[in-house]
């Protein structure tokens, strides 16, 4: 059950509808409160709407969850991922590289390591260099 509401939450979220998202994805929550993906999945409804407090709440439980119950190395490293991106969101560099390491420590994805290398990463320690 709680696996179908989390697909139902990824429709809805793909179609934008974020606050049925969130809602659905809160369901999946409370029948499995194990599941690191229903946390970042909720979090990424939050990041798109904007709350970005609320994002990293939820990554910081699927961190959490995730630990407690031994899950794949990735599914912490995203969770990183997306508090880095929140930060990007807001413009706090500093924070934003504390967590894109991060993400780097729990596993070398391939997304972070290609921002870090050329994108956005690398951008994020530009401005970090010249704003502080």
């Amino acid at each position: 059950m709680a696996l179908e509401l989390k697909a139902k939450g990824n429709e809805a979220y793909k179609k934008k509808e974020l606050d049925e998202a969130i809602s659905l994805y809160t369901q999946a929550i409370e029948l499995d409160g194990t599941n690191v993906v229903f946390f970042t999945n909720r979090a990424a409804a939050y990041y798109e709407k904007g709350d970005q407090e609320k994002c990293r709440e939820d990554c910081l439980k699927a961190i959490e969850v995730g630990i407690e119950n031994r899950c794949d190395y990735s599914l912490l490293a995203k969770a990183y991922q997306r508090i880095a991106t929140s930060y990007e969101k807001e413009e706090n560099y500093a924070k934003a590289i504390e967590f894109y390491n991060k993400s780097l420590v729990e596993q070398r994805v391939p997304d972070v390591q290609k921002e870090k290398n050329c994108g956005n990463h690398h951008v994020l320690i530009v401005r970090y260099v010249t704003v502080y």
